[in-house]
């Protein structure tokens, strides 16, 4: 059969994925290395005469060297848990499995910094980069205005000065009740702009819904005003046959409990083994609403049909799954 062209909207998930994982291993690897190395600030990256990244020191901000690479091991062992799970099947200690995810970041879109003089020892080269570790960490180059691949998961680099504290938080409901009269649709519009609140599209909805959410409190659409979607995770396409056998399943499934079917439900990424996302914590969507379920789907036909999926698209990290019904 001749091979099935691409759409527009394939290529606008695959960037959206690509976008989301690339930053998730930027995270992934940063808490790492600060776990074990907490004075960490930046892992230093250099270039070969082909312009291949390679790994080449941890260091602090003064540019003082913790780790030195091009050994094997990692010395500073990552104790057991959530982060270390993350890393299966790779070894966090392992230096070239290191490598492996930064050469990934870049494969799928991600920049890196350049790595600032205060941390710059002699003998380097100039296009030496660098991923910032830490809050304090300044790279060269502060202003990103539009470029949203640069990789800084602690969103390091957009201060003038060095901060350590995290930005204060605002509690949205409280300040739209203290101005709940004629002021509150302009205080709204400020906080739209800010990326704060965010409007539903949805012309029977108009809901504001916080600048961290991804789909409407109010009626379960997406920020474009689209009625919720299948979230298929991955860098590839799944085989339509093995979704939609997960739909069938996940529908019975439903059935034999005692919720009412939902709109969709999502498996949050949870990373044990050879599964990829929650098997006893799934999200259940209506509408503005989601409820999540105790259960536990292991060694269900769910569970090998996620097996199966997470083969077929390489999921990456922190990507949940969602299927409508």
């Amino acid at each position: 059969m001749p091979q099935k062209h691409a759409t527009v909207a394939d290529l606008q998930r695959i960037t959206a994925t690509s976008y989301t994982t690339a930053h998730g291993l930027a995270r992934l690897v940063g808490d790492t290395l600060r776990t074990q190395y907490p004075q960490a600030a930046y892992l230093v990256i250099s270039r070969d005469d082909r312009r291949l990244a390679h790994i080449d020191s941890v260091r602090d901000l003064q540019g003082t060297v913790l780790c030195d690479f091009p050994g094997d091991r990692i010395p500073a062992e990552l104790p057991p848990g959530p982060l270390h799970a993350a890393w299966a099947p790779l070894d966090p200690q392992d230096a070239e499995d290191l490598l492996t995810l930064v050469r990934r970041m870049e494969a799928l879109g991600g920049t890196f910094d350049t790595l600032p003089d205060a941390a710059r020892a002699e003998g380097d080269a100039e296009d030496m980069q660098c991923l910032p570790l830490s809050p304090s960490a300044i790279p060269e180059s502060r202003h990103t205005t539009g470029d949203r691949w640069r990789l800084r998961p602690y969103s390091t680099g957009h201060e003038s000065t060095p901060r350590t504290q995290p930005l204060p938080t605002v509690d949205l409901d409280a300040l739209l009740r203290v101005f709940n009269d004629s002021r509150k649709p302009v205080i709204e519009e400020a906080l739209r702009k800010l990326g704060l609140l965010w409007l539903c599209r949805n012309p029977a909805c108009g809901t504001h819904n916080p600048g961290g959410a991804d789909l409407c409190s109010g009626c379960g659409y997406d920020r474009d005003g689209k009625p919720l979607s299948d979230q298929q995770p991955g860098l590839y396409q799944a085989p339509e046959q093995l979704w939609e056998l997960l739909r069938e399943q996940v529908r019975a499934w439903i059935g034999t409990t005692a919720h009412p079917m939902p709109d969709a439900v999502t498996f949050p990424y949870e990373r044990h083994g050879d599964d990829y996302w929650s098997l006893t914590e799934p999200v259940l969507h209506y509408g503005g609403h989601t409820e999540t379920v105790a259960t536990d789907l292991a060694d269900t036909e769910i569970d090998k049909t996620l097996v199966e999926l997470a083969d077929e698209v390489d999921p990456g990290y922190l990507e949940d799954l969602r299927i409508t019904l």
